[in-house]
């Protein structure tokens, strides 16, 4: 895993591209407010391809977030990139590695094991925080509001998720949902328990820290409607960072190992996904396209700030990891810059 997170940020953590989370204006992925991701991917084997002409110059492979959440993880579709999670690749070949350990981690508990039956982790996917990122309430199976899995999920029903963190500690916070009367029908909605006010925290979020090197599982079970509640889950940094400390400082990276159905085609040359859009599709996509958003990326701005990034995320690594030295990189850096996005 050390490997892994040395490779990282040497190679794919600086795909910077742009991205418009929950519809936002699009900005570059290290400017926006959700924490950054990152997908490694294992390719389908010939047996389970699904019923389509291979493409040339492309390979098979699973993908997370490209079904029910597609939209809200918000990334730039002409431009997205998946990794393999391959042993010819240079970062690949680790992220292969870690998704067989995450496995047999799993399998050493029998709850677990059960769980994940006959399936396999194939996608390593990667969430990197700092400063104000975050991770807002979501699954990651998408439910129907009274009854099961829909069909459009990435990840297969039923199947854990292995998280696995570096770093500086993060929180991952549950947040109880229950059927209420709804007030614009006469049937029922899923919300939070009532009498909580606007803004304050709810006594029944369970709230689990995560630190360097922690392991944590998460079960189907918390999203499961059964019962007439389930629990939508996020995370964030927030006030674990000391005061007066650089915006850019306190890096945590979690690994998520998961099982997933969906499938997407990858190109050989640039891991970019292909991508058959619909006019629906075509004019959302339009948000890439702005004045705003073509100015800034690549723009002076734009490295100056993506420069200290780079900085303290291997000043990270090396607080954890004092084998490998970084040298700061000041090419891009100018201290007169403004740092923040307009």
């Amino acid at each position: 895993m050390q490997i892994l997170v040395e490779r990282f940020l040497d190679t794919d953590f600086l795909h910077d591209d742009l991205k418009a989370s929950n519809c936002n204006p699009a900005v570059p992925a290290s400017y926006a407010p959700s924490a950054f991701n990152v997908y490694y991917s294992r390719l389908v084997g010939k047996d389970e391809k699904r019923q389509m002409e291979d493409k040339e110059g492309y390979s098979l492979a699973w993908s997370y977030g490209s079904g029910s959440g597609g939209s809200t993880i918000g990334l730039n579709p002409s431009t997205r990139k998946v990794f393999k999670a391959t042993k010819d690749e240079f970062v690949g070949s680790i992220a292969d590695k870690a998704l067989t350990l995450m496995e047999e981690l799993m399998q050493l508990d029998p709850q677990y094991d059960e769980q994940l039956g006959e399936n396999h982790l194939n996608v390593l996917s990667v969430k990197v925080y700092w400063g104000e990122k975050r991770v807002n309430e979501h699954n990651d199976i998408d439910m129907s509001k009274y009854s099961g899995p829909k069909k459009n999920n990435s990840q297969k029903p039923g199947t854990p998720v292995l998280i696995y963190t570096v770093g500086d500690p993060k929180k991952l916070i549950f947040h109880r949902r229950q059927l209420v009367p709804a007030a614009k029908h006469s049937g029922f909605d899923f919300q939070p328990p009532l009498g909580i006010p606007k803004g304050q925290p709810n006594p029944e979020d369970i709230v689990v820290g995560q630190f360097h090197k922690d392991a944590f599982i998460m079960v189907f079970a918390d999203e499961d409607h059964e019962g007439g509640y389930y629990w939508v889950h996020s995370s964030n940094t927030d006030d674990l960072i000391a005061p007066g400390d650089s915006y850019y400082r306190g890096f945590t990276i979690s690994f998520m190992g998961r099982s997933c159905i969906h499938q997407i085609w990858i190109n050989d040359k640039d891991n970019t996904v292909f991508n058959e859009m619909s006019e629906s599709q075509k004019k959302k996509a339009k948000i890439f396209e702005t004045k705003q958003a073509r100015e800034i990326i690549g723009s002076e701005q734009h490295k100056c700030v993506w420069a200290a990034i780079k900085h303290n995320a291997r000043t990270m690594l090396c607080d954890w990891y004092p084998r490998k030295k970084f040298i700061w990189d000041s090419k891009d850096w100018n201290d007169k810059i403004k740092k923040t996005y307009p």
